[in-house]
């Protein structure tokens, strides 16, 4: 799942040049000039591949001074990797546009992970916000048995999740995931919801929310005349609240999903008027 998000905006060839032009009174000034238009090269290719990794080749850059470098380019910054990285990380999002689960991500991942990409370390097209829970499970993957293994959350569109709710109902429905995207993206999805876990995730927030919608919905909708559509209305006010959020937020999806479910909805009907009845 992938909740598509805007990048900075800023023209990373160009950034380059200026990494370049702040070190030059710097010990590593020879360094940077001599890797300047290879690195200028790599960064433009990423951006034409819109980092997917079946068509970006890391360039090799071996243990050593420049790999140090770039690292520290994000690592240690100063200069315009320091306004950068500054500005990434002031963004306000409330939730995780790796897996769509509530919250504000404390982290960046380097969506090509800089152990085999020093050269897109500070490559804003190549960090993204990321929650604590998908960057213990993605770690220094990208490639997942030869293919791209995880959505861009910049440039990968798109894709709507929902869930198919069965079950009794009570305590908590069992859910399957369901989805709708590209087709050259569906492989993708899969291995990507897959390695971050994110079917179990969202059950086990399932889990501690369901109860609450249950008894919010039987309070306020019990002694309504029409008790069938103030249900409808409910989930109708939530799903949309959420969804100006990211179509994809975990309670979007979870709205929308109760929602489509007629099933469901006759299930609270009834919670509803034995409720009245008492």
């Amino acid at each position: 799942m992938v909740c598509k998000i805007e990048s900075l905006n800023h023209d990373d060839v160009a950034l380059v040049e200026g990494h370049v032009g702040d070190r030059r009174r710097g010990r590593n000034r020879d360094l940077f000039l001599e890797f300047e238009d290879e690195w200028k090269h790599a960064v433009q290719n990423y951006i034409e591949h819109q980092g997917n990794p079946e068509h970006i080749v890391p360039i090799g850059i071996e243990e050593g001074r420049l790999k140090t470098a770039l690292h520290n380019l994000w690592d240690h910054p100063t200069g315009r990797s320091r306004e950068i990285k500054d500005e990434l990380q002031s963004h306000n999002l409330n939730y995780c546009p790796f897996c769509g689960e509530m919250g504000h991500p404390e982290t960046h991942d380097h969506y090509l992970p800089k152990a085999h990409f020093a050269e897109f370390s500070i490559a804003h097209c190549n960090l993204v916000p990321m929650c604590d829970a998908c960057q213990g499970r993605k770690r220094t993957e990208y490639l997942i048995n030869g293919h791209k293994g995880f959505l861009h959350p910049y440039y990968d569109e798109g894709i709507i999740i929902n869930l198919s709710i069965t079950g009794d109902f009570d305590p908590v429905p069992m859910i399957e995931l369901e989805y709708a995207c590209p087709a050259d993206l569906q492989l993708v999805l899969e291995t990507h919801l897959d390695s971050l876990d994110v079917k179990e995730r969202i059950f086990k927030h399932l889990s501690n929310f369901y109860m609450g919608i249950v008894m919010g919905l039987t309070a306020a909708c019990a002694n309504k005349e029409d008790v069938r559509q103030a249900i409808i209305d409910s989930l109708t006010i939530n799903k949309t609240t959420y969804e100006t959020i990211s179509i994809n937020h975990w309670d979007a999806i979870i709205y929308r999903s109760l929602l489509s479910s007629d099933e469901w909805i006759d299930h609270m009907v009834q919670k509803c008027e034995a409720a009245r009845a008492q």
